[in-house]
């Protein structure tokens, strides 16, 4: 079941899901939108292919190899086709009895900007990190601006929630390794 505006605005109030900073004038009718910060991180064409079985896959190893470069600013302009990693400006904590599909704001839509489809874990406490995806034109994007949305659905029974890698994330966190990555090596 998806919530409403009613029903997000009572696990707020009750304290169960926290979103901070809240902005109800944000609210649609089942979603919220959510804004983007300053940080942000560009995943770059880069010229070394990617080994996922390599021992050494880390942050710094994306950003050497020119996988990634991290960048902060309160305007950026994306690139036509151009991959972004961003972070909301909202701190998220989800109860474990939901979870929330991510999905842009029809008018960037209509610009032609895209991001895959992305759930938020039961359980999950952090900023959230999006994928936005450049449209055939570049664009300028602004700190603040409210691009994506969030929408919360009830789960058929409480879970023990998330608690992987990107749990408490701050700031734009570059893909940690996954075990799941070499099950089959």
């Amino acid at each position: 079941m998806i919530l409403t505006r009613e029903d997000i605005k009572k696990c707020i109030s009750n304290r169960d899901l926290v979103i901070s900073p809240f902005d109800e004038d944000n609210m649609g009718p089942c979603d919220i939108n959510l804004c983007i910060s300053r940080k942000y991180a560009c995943i770059k064409h880069a010229e070394k292919d990617l080994d996922l079985y390599a021992e050494t896959i880390n942050e710094k190893e994306f950003i050497n190899n020119g996988y990634f470069t991290i960048e902060e600013d309160k305007e950026y302009v994306i690139q036509p086709s151009e991959h972004l990693l961003i972070e909301s400006l909202e701190y998220l904590e989800v109860p474990t009895y939901l979870t929330a599909l991510i999905g842009l704001r029809s008018t960037f839509s209509r610009l032609g900007l895209s991001t895959p489809p992305t759930l938020v874990d039961p359980g999950f406490k952090g900023t959230l990190v999006f994928h936005l995806i450049g449209s055939s034109f570049s664009i300028k994007l602004y700190e603040g601006m409210a691009i994506f949305k969030v929408i919360f659905m009830s789960i058929s029974s409480d879970t023990d929630g998330y608690s992987g890698k990107y749990q408490g994330q701050k700031g734009i966190i570059l893909p940690r390794k996954d075990q799941n990555w070499t099950l089959y090596k």
